[in-house]
């Protein structure tokens, strides 16, 4: 079960191209909580082609290519649903300050995305990282607690010891009311 969780935030890291460069704080936080937004929704519906559009393009090609990484998130989901495992909901909560490491911007997006388990249902906390190269232009989103931070400090060396991942308990169960 773990193993399916860690999965499904792993495709819910994306890349998103933005039209326009947002100029405040508060444009910049609604962009991204859009965004994000966007993407757990098309989590949620199954299309993963969506989400797979707008993965980080080093993780696509870690995977083999999309048709490989699509393949695999397929196959996933196929698993979870045959053990009785599916997404009821993803909510997102107010992005954090977009703040600046050297040429990086970022901001943290808490969400919780609700499962229906055999039994009952599953609430997970965790969050998403938004990352922009380009002052807001392009933005890419990475779970990172589904990469582990050896992995995440490689992909962004310079965030390594200034960036603080919050922590989140563990998910919490809910049985089915007893009729």
């Amino acid at each position: 079960m773990k193993r399916l969780c860690l999965l499904l935030f792993v495709t819910l890291t994306c890349t998103i191209k933005s039209s326009a460069q947002p100029t405040t704080q508060q444009q910049q936080q609604a962009q991204i909580a859009a965004l994000v937004q966007k993407i757990g929704d098309a989590t949620v519906k199954s299309d993963f082609e969506t989400v797979l559009a707008y993965t980080h393009p080093k993780l696509v090609a870690e995977a083999g290519g999309k048709d490989s990484l699509l393949s695999i998130v397929n196959k996933s989901f196929e698993v979870m649903k045959s053990q009785g495992i599916a997404i009821k909901s993803f909510t997102i909560g107010r992005p954090g300050e977009v703040s600046k490491i050297d040429q990086l911007y970022f901001s943290v997006v808490p969400q919780t995305l609700v499962m229906q388990v055999p039994g009952g249902t599953l609430s997970a906390q965790s969050c998403t990282l938004a990352v922009s190269e380009d002052a807001g232009q392009h933005w890419f989103f990475i779970n990172p607690k589904a990469e582990n931070e050896a992995r995440l400090w490689a992909i962004f060396p310079q965030m390594k010891g200034k960036l603080i991942i919050p922590t989140f308990g563990q998910p919490i169960f809910t049985p089915d009311a007893k009729k």
